[in-house]
């Protein structure tokens, strides 16, 4: 009965370690959302852009930073937390078996409170079971897309209802586009006039009316960069 415990043990220093892994590797890609929205019968299937970075000490782990801003904004009766960075993380360093642990989404319901993820990839690895016997639950990347097995993505609800899991991902759809090319930064430049440009603070969140002076990351087409807005 220890080996649970020690699963868990594991976990959490990994998962510590693993905050230690990013630098500024950052691009912006496109997230497609059937975890939260599986809650509800008109949310439909919708898509985000997001900002991502992958390790540079561990290429295949990928974390989108803050990618429920837009979501928040975009659904009535949910918030997003402020105050500090939320992050979603996948481990697609076999990209045949990703995984994504359980973590805090930042979303708020303003009748169920906080909403958790999770995958049934994790919750079988945590409940001591072998990576034989959750491998199907894991997710996969094919053509640049990480995406997860249908109803293998769960929603936790722990000020509603503790240790229930709603399993949801009923598309198959929810997952990300990754990056295509050097997912990396370039030098920090002049941020000139093209017109077809989006702009994202370094947390991630899209801003529609950059400050002169500030630094952005900056999207034109597929080019990324880092820019100061002049």
């Amino acid at each position: 009965m220890s080996a649970p415990c020690s699963c868990i043990f594991i976990f959490i220093v990994d998962f510590l370690f693993l905050l230690s892994l990013f630098g500024n590797t950052l691009s912006v890609s496109r997230f497609t959302e059937d975890a939260i929205t599986g809650l509800g019968s008109d949310m439909g299937v919708p898509s985000f852009d997001v900002a991502v970075e992958e390790s540079k000490e561990k290429p295949g782990l990928y974390r989108m930073v803050n990618p429920y801003v837009d979501f928040a904004a975009e659904y009535s009766g949910v918030s997003h937390h402020t105050g500090h960075t939320h992050y979603l993380y996948f481990d697609a360093t076999v990209p045949t078996q990703v995984m994504m642990t359980q973590q805090n989404s930042g979303v708020t319901d303003e009748k169920l409170g906080e909403i958790y993820l999770t995958s049934k990839g994790y919750e079988e690895m945590m409940a001591g079971k072998m990576r034989v016997e959750y491998a199907k639950y894991l997710g996969k990347v094919d053509q640049g897309v990480i995406s997860f097995p249908v109803e293998a993505i769960g929603i936790k609800l722990p000020d509603y209802q503790k240790d229930y899991i709603w399993w949801t991902n009923t598309s198959g759809s929810s997952g990300l586009r990754l990056p295509s090319g050097d997912s990396g930064i370039g030098e920090v430049t002049d941020g000139a006039t093209d017109e077809c440009v989006e702009y994202f603070t370094l947390q991630g969140v899209r801003v529609a009316q950059p400050e002169v002076g500030g630094l952005y990351i900056v999207r034109r087409g597929g080019n990324v960069s880092k820019e100061i807005v002049r």
